[in-house]
C-alpha cells in the first residue's frame, strides 16, 4: 500500500469533482485517496497533502462521465451528497465514482449498498433531500419595503441549490431572496428571470423586521388562524417535533 494522498479541495460540487479528476489522474492508488473539504487541525502521519484548485473544465469532465457511465439517478445522488454538511462526503463521492466506473453496468452502482462508500453517499443524499423537502414547505417569506420577498433559513446542509428551482417555479413573477444565515449565502431571483447564488456579508442581509404595517398585520392574522385551528386536547409535542423539527421554528411566522 502506497502513501496516503489527501486532496484538499473547495467544499462545492465543482471543487469535489476537480479533486476526483486529480485523484484519478494522479495514480496514487484509489485505496490511498481521501478528499478533505475543510481545514483539519490534526494532519495524518505518512500522508501527502495536495491542494486542489477548482477547475471548471475538470469538474465538467467528471460530471459528463458520471452521467454517461453511471446515469442520471447516480448523478443526482452524488450531487445531493456534495451539498451535505458532513466532512467525509468528498471521500465517499470519490470512491462511489471509482466503484461505478469499474462496474460493467455503472447504472446499478447505487444499488450496491454493501459498499460502505456507496451506502454513505446514499445516506447523505437522502438527508439533503429530506431537509430540502422540509424547507420547501417551512420557508416563510416576508415582504420588505419595495416589494421584495425575503426568507431566512439556517439549514444543516447547503440546500439553497436544491430548493431555489422550486421557488422559481412557484414565484416566477416575484423578486425574492432566500438567505442561508449559517453560510452567509443567498439565492436571489429577479422577477421574470433566473435565480442565482451570491455571497452575503455577515450581518448585512435585509432586515425582515422592517416589514410594513400591512405585512405585520397579515403575519398576526396568520398566527391567529393557526391558534384558532389548534385542538389543545389533541396536542402531541413529540409527534409535532417529528413532523416539524424545532430548529426550523425560529424562522416560521406561526411561532
Amino acid at each position: 500500500m502506497g502513501q496516503k494522498a489527501v486532496l484538499c479541495c473547495e467544499e462545492s460540487q465543482e471543487g469535489i469533482f476537480t479533486a476526483v479528476y486529480d485523484g484519478w489522474a494522479g495514480r496514487y492508488g484509489h485505496e490511498n485517496v481521501r478528499l478533505q473539504v475543510r481545514e483539519e487541525e490534526d494532519r495524518e502521519l505518512f500522508s501527502s497533502y495536495i491542494n486542489v484548485r477548482t477547475d471548471a473544465g475538470k469538474a465538467r469532465k467528471v460530471s459528463d462521465t458520471v452521467r454517461r457511465r453511471m446515469g442520471g439517478r447516480a448523478y443526482l445522488d452524488i450531487a445531493r451528497a456534495a451539498l451535505s454538511w458532513e466532512a467525509d462526503k468528498g471521500t465517499a463521492i470519490y470512491h462511489t465514482i471509482v466503484r461505478g466506473l469499474s462496474m460493467a453496468d455503472g447504472f446499478r452502482v447505487m444499488q450496491v449498498l454493501t459498499d460502505p462508500y456507496v451506502c454513505r453517499v446514499s445516506a447523505l443524499a437522502r438527508a439533503v433531500a429530506r431537509e430540502a423537502d422540509h424547507l420547501m414547505g417551512f420557508a416563510r417569506f416576508s415582504q420588505l419595503p419595495g416589494g421584495v420577498l425575503y426568507a431566512r433559513i439556517r439549514p444543516r446542509n447547503r440546500v439553497l441549490p436544491a430548493i431555489a428551482p422550486h421557488f422559481q417555479d412557484r414565484l416566477p413573477g416575484e423578486n425574492w431572496v432566500i438567505h442561508d444565515e449559517g453560510r452567509e449565502e443567498a439565492a436571489v431571483h429577479p422577477a421574470g428571470g433566473s435565480w442565482f447564488l451570491t455571497d452575503m456579508e455577515a450581518g448585512r442581509g435585509p432586515d425582515a423586521d422592517r416589514a410594513g404595517d400591512a405585512e405585520r398585520e397579515i403575519e398576526e392574522l396568520w398566527r391567529g388562524f393557526c391558534r384558532s385551528i389548534a385542538l389543545q386536547e389533541r396536542e402531541n409535542p413529540r409527534l409535532q417535533a417529528q413532523m416539524l423539527p424545532k430548529r426550523f421554528r425560529k424562522y416560521m411566522t406561526e411561532f
